[in-house]
């Protein structure tokens, strides 16, 4: 069944896949047990996710977390630790997202 392959290959897929196929009540193409085993999970437990991790699970989301990556919430943090105004940091990362994701990346 391809909807359980996509669910041990890409879980984002799946999930958005599955999400369509309930709002378009196709019922019988829902991939009921995989389904039915995160909602037991999401109820039992929160679980904090490393970015890396996810995206390991998930790669679909590499796409999506790199267009919407936005840092006036970092401008923000980076304003309260550093008392430097957020106004003086860049309003655009001058980082790639990939320069992001790697753990032993310094800036310059």
């Amino acid at each position: 069944m391809e909807v359980i392959a996509d669910y041990n290959k890409d879980f984002y897929a799946w999930l958005m896949k599955n999400a369509d196929l309930l709002r378009q009540h196709k019922f019988n193409e829902v991939d009921i047990e995989h389904v039915a085993e995160e909602l037991e999970s999401m109820g039992k437990s929160e679980k904090r996710i490393d970015i890396l991790e996810l995206l390991e699970d998930s790669p679909s989301l590499h796409h999506e977390l790199g267009e919407r990556i936005t840092i006036a919430k970092a401008r923000l943090n980076a304003e309260d630790e550093t008392g430097i105004d957020k106004n003086e940091f860049p309003e655009i990362c001058p980082f790639t997202f990939e320069q992001l994701l790697k753990k032993d990346f310094l800036p310059e």
